[in-house]
């Protein structure tokens, strides 16, 4: 923790003191890695001694089975089940970091964990007018630290929800031949000149479940630039659409993958260099990640 955080900042006086508790601020208490090299498409666990990574995946796998293993509260105008998969500040909503309450690192303060709980209750959860509609209460899927491969492995073993929600007369259309095609139909609506055009965004009733991913700044964080995050990214939502067809064939659902936020650990843009460099020959380092997130985002 302070250790790595010291390390990261380097610098001589004050430079070093901002930068040592910018990074105390920032990071996740763990060592920064280089993952440049790393395929971001190809699924990959974290090393088995980062033993509290696994310990919340299994927790997150259970959390996904017992929903499976629940009764759909089925409405007149029932709204599908909210799936929100990220990194921290997916984890967040839990009040947690790598499943335990913050430390003074991370700049939480005494509380805070609850009224983030609180928050997305009353938006999404147990107090809000979601939830009373909803076919299953949300499931919040987050990982600290996560990047695009380490996460494609998560979905594939155990953390993707596989359970039936709306039968095939309230909207779920469950496998076989053209299944989907008479509710393309139901979405049809006229245009002005009394022509027919398709609704792209199905009504949310017909949904069963909705897939919120915000992925993708581990990666540049860790060295990856963003052709190669945006690969990533693409990947991991081209496997939750792939689960989604593999055990929900036909089934109306949405995925929205968000906007990377603004980083506030420079720091360690310039730290990267070598081997990640602005100028490689001149070992010039980046000044900020601001530049390689919009860059994302524009592709995205």
């Amino acid at each position: 923790g302070a250790a790595a955080a010291e390390r990261d900042a380097g610098g001589d006086g004050a430079e070093k003191k901002d930068e040592s508790s910018l990074a105390r601020a920032t990071n996740s208490s763990r060592p920064f890695v280089y993952i440049g090299d790393i395929d971001p498409t190809r699924p990959r666990p974290w090393p088995e001694d980062e033993r509290d990574w696994w310990r919340l995946h299994d927790t997150l796998v259970a959390r996904v089975r017992a929903s499976d293993e629940m009764f759909p509260h089925v409405t007149d105008s029932p709204r599908p089940q909210l799936v929100f998969y990220g990194d921290s500040i997916t984890e967040g909503w839990e009040g947690t970091s790598f499943g335990n309450v913050p430390g003074p690192h991370r700049m939480w303060t005494d509380g805070e964990d609850g009224t983030i709980r609180d928050v997305f209750a009353r938006h999404f959860g147990g107090k809000s007018e979601w939830h009373e509609l909803a076919l299953k209460p949300p499931l919040v899927l987050g990982i600290s630290g996560s990047r695009t491969y380490d996460f494609i492995w998560r979905i594939e073993n155990g953390e993707f929800p596989t359970s039936q929600l709306l039968s095939d007369d309230d909207g779920g259309t469950a496998g076989g031949p053209g299944a989907g095609e008479e509710h393309a139909e139901e979405d049809t609506d006229q245009d002005d000149a009394g022509g027919d055009v398709k609704d792209s965004y199905p009504r949310p009733e017909k949904l069963e479940r909705v897939y919120i991913v915000l992925m993708g700044t581990n990666n540049l964080g860790g060295g990856q630039l963003p052709g190669e995050t945006i690969k990533g990214m693409d990947a991991a939502a081209r496997s939750i659409l792939g689960l989604h067809n593999k055990h929900r064939p036909g089934t109306p659902s949405a995925l929205v993958f968000s906007s990377l936020l603004p980083r506030r650990d420079d720091f360690r843009a310039r730290k990267m260099c070598p081997p990640r460099c602005k100028d490689p020959e001149g070992e010039v380092p980046y000044e900020s990640f601001g530049p390689a997130i919009e860059k994302v985002n524009r592709a995205l």
